[in-house]
């Protein structure tokens, strides 16, 4: 009588929970992974206190989305006052990027560091976007430009 048995091994285990919280994290990644409007508008506001802090009077930021320049993209930033407190006062800030590969998306993180002193728009091909931070007045920056 012959009797087939497996040997187990002590590795077998961990190597097994290691590929489930490898896809788990994957999975998670893509659900929490912001948006293309989320990561300029936290860019505009990490550059805003970064120049807040500094004794330069302008700052120019490189945006590039995250799948890369080689699509047609575009930024759009509405006109509104800086406002560091939220609730956000009518008309309600916004800050929109569309993009042919990744996910497009709206933000208004950016507000409450910096205004934008009129609408401002562009749209681009296989090139980055530039965006110029100027200090006006005592503690307000705003946003001058996308090039």
């Amino acid at each position: 009588m012959s009797s087939f048995r497996v040997k187990r091994r002590p590795y077998t285990l961990a190597l097994v929970a290691v590929l489930i919280l490898n896809a788990a994290a994957s999975v998670s990644a893509g659900i929490f992974s912001l948006d293309e409007g989320e990561r300029l508008s936290e860019q505009i506001g990490h550059a805003a206190q970064q120049l807040r802090k500094s004794s330069a009077s302008e700052m120019t930021i490189t945006y590039m989305p995250k799948k890369g320049t080689d699509q047609h993209y575009n930024v759009g930033l509405a006109k509104v006052r800086y406002q560091p407190h939220p609730p956000y006062e009518p008309p309600y800030p916004g800050l929109t990027v569309t993009v042919e590969k990744g996910h497009s998306g709206f933000c208004t993180y950016h507000v409450k560091y910096v205004g934008v002193p009129r609408n401002l728009g562009i749209n681009k091909f296989q090139a980055s976007t530039e965006i110029l931070l100027r200090k006006v007045g005592d503690d307000e920056i705003d946003v001058i430009s996308l090039r």
